[in-house]
């Protein structure tokens, strides 16, 4: 739908009805008056007429629309979407350098108890590196169900969209295409790296996560997400993964690992 009038017609009787539909930058449409307080209520009353519209929605702050993409462009971030591999210039190398035993001793005592240092140690030895002791960590919560419990506070944040930023001054794009890995294309996120290797992030999380981006706060980006990989190699993939293109993300991976096997939102960081 390229007509403003078919579109407030396509969002009658949902929480964006009565809003009005105007036209943006690029072929997007921008719908009216949207209160910051409503982002979760009116974009899935938009993504839920999106059969209709042929429109993906995603929020942004007011006037974060820079480009206007012709369709060649877009065709052409289409094709790179599905076709480039993200990953290796997104993950973050692993921390290989040792930890002094100090250092051992606290990061075992806070994760997971005082009582796992002699194991943590055994198994690792007191020179390994914090990578590896982040992946002990999870590993050793996925085969302790009443300690993961214990150590919930450490990533229960991070379930759901709880923690989700709310922006003062905000819009409601409806952009020309229904693919949302096109998003790159009309505004910018600072963690992308380029167009394409976002793009390609959000094709692959789409096929194979149901992630759904809801918006783009310039630093920020938040999805919903239809499928939660299952506990042990998937989600710590995906956590890296997550890491990566939220560079910013303060947690550790064992966390967001933990996080996204429950999650049906992720929230990602990155700023200058």
């Amino acid at each position: 739908m390229d007509d403003p009038g078919e579109v407030e017609s396509a969002l009658r009787g949902t929480v964006l009805d009565g809003h009005r539909v105007e036209e943006g930058l690029g072929g997007t449409l921008l719908v009216a008056d949207v209160d910051p307080g409503d982002v979760v209520s009116a974009w899935r009353a938009a993504h839920g007429a999106l059969a209709l519209t042929d429109r993906w929605p995603v929020f942004t702050e007011e006037g974060q629309l820079y480009n206007e993409p012709t369709r060649g462009d877009l065709d052409e971030l289409d094709r790179a979407a599905r076709s480039v591999d993200p990953w290796p210039e997104l993950l973050r190398p692993a921390d290989a350098e040792p930890i002094n035993q100090d250092r051992f001793e606290r990061y075992v005592t806070a994760c997971v108890g005082a009582d796992r240092v002699p194991e943590a140690a055994a198994r690792l030895g007191l020179s390994t590196s914090l990578a590896a002791l982040d992946r002990w960590v999870y590993d050793t919560l996925l085969a302790d169900p009443a300690l993961a419990q214990r150590s919930r506070p450490w990533f229960e944040r991070l379930i759901g969209p709880g923690n989700w930023f709310r922006p003062d001054r905000i819009q409601l794009v409806l952009l020309p295409t229904p693919h949302q890995w096109l998003t790159p294309a009309f505004t910018s996120y600072f963690g992308a790296h380029s167009d394409r290797i976002w793009a390609a992030a959000m094709y692959q999380w789409h096929r194979r996560w149901d992630a759904r981006l809801v918006a783009c706060w310039g630093t920020m980006l938040q999805f919903f997400v239809g499928q939660r990989p299952e506990p042990g190699e998937p989600a710590w993939e995906l956590a890296g993964q997550i890491m990566g293109l939220g560079g910013s993300l303060q947690e550790e991976r064992w966390m967001h690992a933990m996080a996204v096997a429950e999650s049906d939102a992720w929230f990602l960081h990155d700023r200058p």
